[in-house]
């Protein structure tokens, strides 16, 4: 039974598609499960890292913080350390058309159709990848610090993502518990904007009270997280103006010849304009830009979509979150959305958010980050 389930649950990593899958999926979970050491029998290791120390108790930090100010179902989970020596955890394949924004969905049990497939071995992940390439898809691989179980069991703090800065850790532990507490089967745009919008709020709310308990050393932190979170809704703007023009322009009715020019210069707009976004932020603090590794990767479909996930609903999120009166009732107004079929869902969440729900041109005079898309509206449209 435990081998089923663990198939089942990590990830929604399980398949009656493909044996070898399945195989992986149980023995690269059951895996990481039996490596699990308590992590307070850790802290009271005269030996255990000071600096692991420091970061496994801040989990448990976070962990109270989650269960008694942001009511998230904590559970058993993150009470448990694993050292896996690697960078990732689990490499995601993300597949889309090579004319569509639209990406492809693999179905499991309890998890229902998402726009991923997992995998435990990188080497695995990129065989699959490659087959999907020459088939004529779109394709991304991208290497995953961390999971979610959906509670189904006591999820464990991995060495991939415990040296994260104080925020950053946090906000991943928000994120992977707000999967516990609202989970829609087939829906991964909804699934991972809900979560993303509570680590936003998770984040928010723990600085806050890191402030009032005025930690010395937090202030300098603080700002670089605020900077931060700042910019990566900047790259998130970015990529969610690309996709738009793209989704547009694959709607057009064009011939293949013409989508393939407008892709390319959709992709060589986007680079450039995150040049100049990476001018601005190195001139303003010299700081190293961090999303310089996902624009060396090939840009394809596959790879805006995995963005889009995580980013297209927060929009919505947010109006949802203003609306409410009271956390409560923002966690009460996202089940009910959960609750509604798919189509309706979706009409809802565009209402909320309305620069989504339509293909809008980038304003130049808004942003100089930002610009039309480089393909115009067709007649046919």
């Amino acid at each position: 039974m435990l081998g089923l389930l663990v198939a089942v649950a990590i990830g929604g990593l399980w398949s009656c598609t493909s044996l070898g899958y399945v195989t992986q999926s149980l023995g690269g979970g059951a895996k990481v499960l039996l490596k699990r050491q308590p992590i307070e029998r850790l802290l009271n290791d005269p030996q255990l890292d000071p600096e692991l120390e420091s970061r496994l108790r801040l989990v448990l930090e976070v962990r109270e913080f989650a269960q008694l100010e942001l009511q998230l179902p904590v559970g058993k989970s993150y009470r448990s350390y694993v050292e896996l020596g690697r960078p990732y955890v689990t490499w995601n394949v993300v597949a889309a058309p090579a004319h569509s924004m639209v990406p492809k969905t693999w179905c499991f049990p309890i998890a229902g159709c998402v726009s991923y497939r997992g995998y435990f071995s990188e080497h695995r992940a990129h065989r699959f990848a490659e087959a999907l390439r020459e088939d004529g898809w779109d394709v991304s691989v991208g290497g995953v610090t961390a999971y979610s179980t959906l509670g189904w069991f006591a999820d464990p703090v991995l060495d991939t993502f415990v040296d994260l800065p104080d925020l950053s850790l946090a906000g991943l532990l928000f994120h992977e518990i707000a999967h516990q507490k609202l989970y829609v089967p087939g829906d991964t745009a909804f699934n991972e904007s809900f979560a993303s919008h509570v680590e936003l709020i998770g984040e928010r709310l723990f600085s806050e009270r890191r402030g009032e308990a005025d930690h010395s050393t937090d202030a300098v932190a603080l700002r670089a997280a605020a900077v931060a979170r700042e910019r990566e809704g900047q790259f998130i703007d970015l990529v969610l103006s690309t996709q738009t023009c793209l989704d547009r322009l694959y709607r057009s009715g064009a011939s293949d010849e013409v989508l393939e020019l407008g892709k390319a210069q959709e992709f060589d707009q986007l680079r450039a304009l995150y040049g100049r976004l990476r001018a601005e932020w190195v001139a303003a603090d010299k700081a190293g830009p961090v999303y310089d590794g996902w624009f060396d990767r090939a840009l394809n479909n596959a790879h805006i979509a995995a963005v889009g996930d995580y980013s297209i609903w927060l929009e919505a999120f947010a109006e949802l979150e203003l609306r409410s009166q009271s956390l409560e009732a923002f966690y009460q107004a996202a089940a009910d959305l959960a609750a509604l079929d798919p189509t309706e869902r979706k009409r809802q969440l565009e209402e909320l958010s309305p620069a989504r729900s339509a293909p809008t041109d980038r304003s130049e005079e808004d942003n100089n980050t930002q610009a039309a898309c480089v393909t115009a509206p067709l007649a046919s449209e």
